[in-house]
Formats: C-alpha cells, sequence, structure tokens
C-alpha cells in the first residue's frame, strides 16, 4: 500500500466499524421489541385472570412481524454500503504507485464513489472488457466468482444459502443476520396468523363477523406485504453474496475509476499487486 493511502484506508476502515456498530444496535432493538412485547402480554394475562382477549396479540404479533421485514430492508443497505467499502479497502491495499511526484496524503473516495453511482445508472455498471484479463491475475477469485456464481434471480438461491447449501463469495454475517430475522418474522406470522385465524376456523362467533373478516383481511395485507418484500430482499441478497454486490465486484468496479483519477487527475501511473 502506498503510504499517501493509509490515512483513506484508515478512514475506510473507521466507516466499515461504525456500521457494524450500527447493525449489532438494530439487533439489540429487534430483541428489546420482541422480549419487550413478550412480557407486556405476560403481564396483562396476569392481570386479567383469564378475562383477557386475544386478538391485539394476534395484531402485534404481525405487526411484530412487518416491523422485523422492514428493518431487515435497512440493514440490507448497510450490508451493500459494507462491501463498498471493503471493496475499496482491497484496492488501496493492492495499490502501488509507478510514476508519481505527490507525498502528501490522497483522499478520493467521494470523488470515486460518485462515479461509481454515475456508472450504476448506465448499462455498462460493470467492469470494462479491457480490465478484466490484468485485474483476474490480481483477483484470481473475480475469475472464480464469473464461472460459478448464480446466473439469473432464484428463490431457490437464498433458501440454499439459509441453510448453508450455496457456496457464496461474500462474508457470511449478513446470512446470520437473515436467519435470525427470518426466524422472528415467520414465528410473528404464524403466531399472528394461529390467534386471529384459528377461532374462524373453529366457527366461532362470539367475535362478530365483523371482527372476523377484519382479521382476514389483516392477514392476507401483511402476507401480500412479506411476500413482496421477500422478493427485493432475495434478490439484494443474491447480488450481495453472489454478484453485483460482492466484497470483490465493488473493488473491481472501482479500480477502472481511481486509475483514471489518478492519470488525469494528478498524473500517477498506478497498478495493483
Amino acid at each position: 500500500m502506498q503510504k499517501q493511502n493509509v490515512t483513506e484506508y484508515k478512514m475506510m476502515r473507521s466507516e466499515m466499524e461504525t456500521l457494524k456498530k450500527c447493525i449489532t444496535d438494530y439487533m439489540g432493538f429487534l430483541f428489546l421489541l420482541v422480549g419487550g412485547t413478550f412480557s407486556a402480554w405476560g403481564a396483562i394475562a396476569a392481570l386479567s385472570k383469564g378475562k383477557m382477549s386475544y386478538p391485539p396479540i394476534g395484531y402485534a404479533s404481525l405487526g411484530i412481524s412487518v416491523i422485523a421485514v422492514l428493518m431487515l430492508l435497512i440493514l440490507v443497505y448497510k450490508f451493500i454500503s459494507h462491501n463498498r467499502y471493503a471493496g475499496y479497502c482491497l484496492l488501496l491495499s493492492k495499490e502501488i504507485w509507478e510514476k508519481h511526484q505527490r507525498e502528501d496524503e490522497l483522499l478520493i473516495w467521494e470523488v470515486c464513489v460518485d462515479q461509481l453511482r454515475a456508472s450504476d445508472a448506465e448499462e455498462s455498471a460493470h467492469v470494462p472488457p479491457e480490465y478484466k484479463e490484468q485485474f483476474e491475475k490480481v483477483f484470481p477469485a473475480v475469475r472464480k466468482i464469473r464461472e460459478e456464481q448464480t446466473n439469473g434471480f432464484t428463490m431457490w438461491f437464498l433458501f440454499k444459502a439459509l441453510f448453508q447449501f450455496q457456496k457464496t463469495f461474500s462474508w457470511g454475517f449478513p446470512i446470520t443476520i437473515l436467519r435470525i430475522f427470518l426466524i422472528v418474522i415467520m414465528f410473528g406470522i404464524l403466531f399472528g396468523g394461529y390467534i386471529l385465524l384459528w377461532p374462524i376456523a373453529l366457527e366461532d362467533c362470539t367475535a362478530g363477523e365483523a371482527r372476523s373478516v377484519m382479521a382476514i383481511v389483516v392477514f392476507a395485507v401483511v402476507l401480500a406485504l412479506q411476500f413482496g418484500f421477500w422478493v427485493y430482499i432475495a434478490r439484494r441478497f443474491q447480488s450481495l453474496m453472489d454478484g453485483h454486490d460482492t466484497v470483490l465486484k465493488f473493488c473491481a468496479r472501482f479500480r477502472p475509476i481511481r486509475e483514471r483519477i489518478l492519470n488525469q487527475n494528478f498524473g500517477i501511473t498506478a497498478k495493483w499487486i
């Protein structure tokens, strides 16, 4: 690594640690939400002495499942941001300047990421063909990704990754987080559905017909929302673990951008070892 890049490298590592702390805080909030809800249910049940109304518990369970999936959507963005930082750090760690007259620090992260976003808005957001061969010599795993990655989107990829049947090319922490959220979400849906729909299945009319219809409608809406959210989450996780948003792919996409900026703006000829 060039000594001029050390400060920028440390800044990126600091941002990555901040992201990891943020992810941990989200997990803590989820556990607090679930634990607090169950504690409240227990206290209300104890005080009601058998006269407790159960539909609110079912609605609360469904509500927790929706809140959890919304939190997971935010975490997906955090994971992609982490990979973006990690890919840039990997590029910095392999960079050597052949011709330069600059001795002070160089901080061009903001410029590089702005150009990366601009390139992502275009059709040609991947590594230019002329860079692939020499880049794969430095990072052989890039070729492996290209050869072995899953072609197209499939929910089957997410299922296999959750149960460790799918080999991925990224850090395993996102899948661990996904498993935890999936357990909470599935429990919320199944428990809430059981509380709301079981009396209807038994033809218990004491709750009233309007209340029964409302329970069915709410449960159906929650299922539809969950399906839509999970299709999006599956796509993003496939890209995160096995596609466009892996650490190595971000590294490869940053490379031509950084090389061009160094050469055109600072007269620096860089190579990667």
